[in-house]
């Protein structure tokens, strides 16, 4: 769903930042590959503290991810016409 869209990605982990702004030669292989794979997706990291990012703070939590309908979220995904297009796409 994300290929050939923009988007940034908004996270509280400054090593990820720091990861994508060092030289290539300072990265182990394994995490030159996984910079690479992350890359061909965005481009657009961005850092935001923890107490800012309020969606990944509330998913973290619980206490919150308890109170989350799971029968809901499938009756909605069941009926989202974008969704259903997606999942028949990427079966062919």
């Amino acid at each position: 769903m994300l290929e050939g869209r923009e988007f940034t990605v908004l996270t509280d982990h400054k090593p990820l930042i720091f990861a994508f702004k060092q030289k290539n030669d300072k990265a182990s292989p394994r995490q030159l590959r996984h910079l690479q794979y992350v890359s061909k997706f965005t481009t657009d990291i961005q850092h935001t503290s923890g107490k800012d990012n309020i969606v990944a703070d509330t998913l973290s939590r619980m206490e919150e991810v308890s109170v989350i309908d799971l029968d809901q979220i499938a009756q909605e995904q069941s009926t989202d016409g974008d969704l259903n297009s997606f999942v028949q796409i990427t079966h062919l």
